[in-house]
C-alpha cells in the first residue's frame, strides 16, 4: 500500500533493517556549505567505526546534491542553475555558491562527485560548473570543454580523472581533477547521443541512444571500443556496478536489465519487466534500486541484481530520472514535477521531499561523499 503523496513513507521489499554503522562507514570532518554540513570521507574499519560511532540517526547526511534542468542566469530573475541540497529531513533546501562573470543562460543535465571534494555539473552549451570543498567554492568555467557546442548529458569520476559524455559521440576528458578537459584518441563512432557514464573496477562504461550498445574503456577513458549486447531492442539508459558481487547491471527500455561479471565485455539478461523504461540504476551494499520513467515504479534487488521485485511509491504516479544512493544506507531518488523522494534505509521505505523551490525537472542527483 501506499501513503498520500508527501504524507508519509511508502514500504517496498525488504526488511528496512539500518545497519549501517556495523559496516564500513563514512566518517570525517565536517564543514559548512549554504547552512548544510558536508562529508569529507574517511574509511575506518568495521571495530573502528562501531566503536566511534553509535547506529546513525534516522534522516540524511550532509552532501546530498539534485540538479534540475530549468535554464537558470546569474540575472536575479531567472532561475538558478546550481544544485540544490536538502537539510537531513528534505524540508528545506538550500544551493551550491555560484559566481556571476560573463555567464549566459545555461540548462543543465548531470552532476558527479569523485568523493573526495569535487563535484562537477555538466548541461548545454559545452558548459560545466566545478566545485571544490564538496560544494563550499565554485569556479564557473563556460564553455570549458572547447570545440563545437554540444550538450553534455552526464559525467563520472575516478579520483582525479573526470569523463563527460554528451550529444553526437562527444566524450571529454580530465585528469586534473576537472581543471582542464580534452578529447580522447578514440571517441564513439556513429554519433550516438551519449547519456550516461560510471567508472567502476577499473573499466568505464557509457551508452545511450544507440540499440543494445555500450561504449568501454580500461584506460581511464583515454581510449574506447564498443561492446554489443545481443538479443535486445532496448536503449541503455543508466548503468552501475554491484561491488558485493563484483558484477555491471545496466538498466533501459523494455524493462529489460542486464548483467556482466567480466567488466563488460559479455551480457546476460536479470530482469524484463516488459514495458518499463528503467532510467537510473544504483547499488548499495548488495542493494540495487532502479527507477523508472512513469507510474512511480521501482525495481529493487536485495541480493546483488540477481533477481528483482517491482513496487511503486508516490501513488503510482511520479516520472523518475535518476536514482543514487549515498552514505549508510541512504537513497535519492528525482524526476519530473518536482518529485524528489528519500531512503535512509537501503531502499526499504520512501518519503517524499518537501520545501522544494518552485516547479522543477531534478535531472540528476549525487552525493559528495560518493564517487559517481
Amino acid at each position: 500500500m501506499t501513503t498520500a503523496r508527501g504524507s508519509g513513507r511508502h514500504q517496498a521489499a525488504g526488511d528496512g533493517t539500518r545497519a549501517a554503522w556495523s559496516r564500513r562507514r563514512a566518517l570525517g570532518v565536517l564543514g559548512a556549505v549554504g547552512g548544510a554540513a558536508w562529508v569529507a570521507p574517511q574509511v575506518l574499519s568495521i571495530d573502528a567505526a562501531a566503536a566511534a560511532s553509535p547506529p546513525p540517526t534516522p534522516g540524511l547526511q550532509p552532501g546530498w546534491l539534485a540538479q534540475h534542468t530549468l535554464a537558470g542566469s546569474c540575472s536575479g530573475i531567472t532561475a538558478n542553475y546550481q544544485p540544490y541540497t536538502p537539510n537531513s529531513t528534505a524540508t528545506s533546501w538550500s544551493t551550491l555558491p555560484r559566481s556571476c562573470g560573463s555567464l549566459l543562460v545555461r540548462t543543465m543535465y548531470g552532476i558527479g562527485s569523485n568523493g573526495s571534494g569535487t563535484v562537477i555539473a555538466v548541461g548545454d552549451q559545452n558548459f560545466r560548473v566545478r566545485w571544490t570543498g564538496s560544494g563550499a567554492t565554485m569556479a564557473n568555467d563556460s564553455q570549458a570543454f572547447g570545440g563545437s557546442l554540444n550538450t553534455y548529458n552526464d559525467i563520472s569520476a575516478s579520483g582525479t580523472t573526470w569523463v563527460a559524455v554528451g550529444n553526437s559521440g562527444r566524450i571529454r576528458r580530465s585528469t586534473d581533477d576537472g581543471v582542464t578537459f580534452s578529447s580522447p584518441s578514440s571517441q564513439p563512432g556513429g554519433a550516438p547521443a551519449l547519456t550516461f557514464i560510471r567508472h567502476a573496477h577499473g573499466t568505464w562504461l557509457c551508452g545511450g541512444g544507440t540499440i543494445g550498445l555500450l561504449w568501454r574503456s580500461t584506460d581511464g577513458g583515454a581510449t574506447w571500443t564498443s561492446v554489443s549486447i545481443g538479443g535486445t531492442s532496448a536503449i541503455w539508459q543508466d548503468v552501475c556496478y554491484v561491488r558485493s558481487t563484483s558484477t555491471w547491471l545496466v538498466c533501459g527500455t523494455l524493462g529489460e536489465i542486464w548483467a556482466s561479471v567480466d567488466d563488460g565485455l559479455t551480457w546476460t539478461l536479470r530482469h524484463d519487466s516488459g514495458a518499463d523504461s528503467w532510467t537510473g540504476i544504483d547499488a548499495n551494499h548488495g542493494i540495487v534500486v532502479a527507477c523508472a520513467a512513469g507510474l512511480g515504479r521501482l525495481v529493487r534487488s536485495t541480493d546483488g541484481g540477481a533477481t528483482f521485485s517491482v513496487t511503486t511509491i508516490g501513488g503510482g504516479s511520479p516520472a523518475f530520472n535518476d536514482i543514487k544512493a549515498g552514505p549508510d544506507d541512504e537513497w535519492m531518488v528525482v524526476g519530473l514535477a518536482n518529485e524528489i523522494w528519500w531512503s535512509d534505509d537501503n531502499a526499504g521505505t520512501w518519503t517524499a521531499a518537501s520545501g522544494l523551490p518552485s516547479l522543477r525537472t531534478w535531472n540528476a542527483v549525487t552525493h559528495a561523499a560518493s564517487a559517481d
